[in-house]
């Protein structure tokens, strides 16, 4: 059994801060059904998937710099971890 029906996902309602670029996304979306009436897939227009993967990966970087720049950072001088990395190679050796 196959059920069709036109909706929109607001992902920007996920959260706040990417409302300045997720716009809404209209889906037609199919759900394939068991025996039973439960829905156990949905399909979507290829269009539809790879604008959902764009928007992820969107959301995912966000909350990886979100993730980066809420921790206190040091910063070590290039030529000190240059240092630090050949001798922790040298240990490993």
């Amino acid at each position: 059994m196959i059920e069709t029906k036109l909706i929109i996902i607001d992902i920007a309602k996920k959260s706040t801060r990417l409302t300045n670029f997720v716009h809404m996304i209209p889906l037609k979306e199919t759900f394939v059904t068991d025996a039973k009436g439960k829905k156990v897939a949905v399909l979507l227009p290829i269009k539809a998937y790879h604008k959902m993967l764009e928007e992820l990966e969107e959301l995912e970087e966000v909350k990886a710099y979100d993730k980066a720049t809420s921790r206190k950072q040091t910063f070590v001088p290039l030529n000190k971890a240059i240092k630090e990395i050949e001798a922790a190679r040298k240990k490993k050796k």
